[in-house]
């Protein structure tokens, strides 16, 4: 009877012509465990998947991979005892995407609140002065706001890239 090998996978999905392949590996080795075609990647099939790694005697202590539904539920529904942890390059590329969002907003509120400071400067008399300044209010603290997330999430960044 072979060994047993009870190991943590790592398993996600490629893509080749819009078709999923999934794909699991030893997260300790870095050996592909298997590898496959499939028509889609719903529960069922990763369960298939991972039942097949069962099957060559491969049995797994847990999991890491993206937060997709289908491999997690079938992760879960063929060895629901496997630890399951999300990895952390989906989590970050996550949180970067965020901050490009967040710079853009603060681009774009920088932009308004200078607009709003050229108008105010460009102000002939002071009853012109009194209606421009509410204008730049709100647009200076839109901006303050922009800018503070924008800095607490890149400092963030930052300080996991370094650990």
């Amino acid at each position: 009877m072979p060994s047993q090998k009870l190991g943590f996978y790592l398993s996600d999905e490629i893509f080749a012509i819009h078709a999923p392949i999934l794909v699991t590996i030893d997260a300790q080795r870095t050996a592909i465990l298997t590898i496959e075609l499939a028509s889609e990647r719903s529960a069922q099939t990763w369960r298939s998947h991972f039942e097949a790694l069962e099957h060559h005697h491969c049995f797994s202590l847990g999991m890491a991979s993206d937060r997709g539904k289908g491999v997690v539920a079938g992760s879960q529904a063929s060895c629901d005892m496997a630890l399951w942890v999300a990895d952390y390059f989906h989590e970050f590329r996550d949180l970067f995407e965020v901050r490009h969002r967040l710079e853009r907003k603060a681009s774009a509120a920088i932009t308004k609140a200078y607009e709003a400071a050229r108008r105010v400067a460009k102000a002939r008399s002071a009853d012109n002065l009194h209606k421009r300044l509410p204008q730049y209010d709100p647009a200076h603290r839109a901006w303050e706001q922009a800018i503070t997330r924008y800095d607490q999430l890149d400092v963030l960044l930052n300080l996991l890239r370094d650990a």
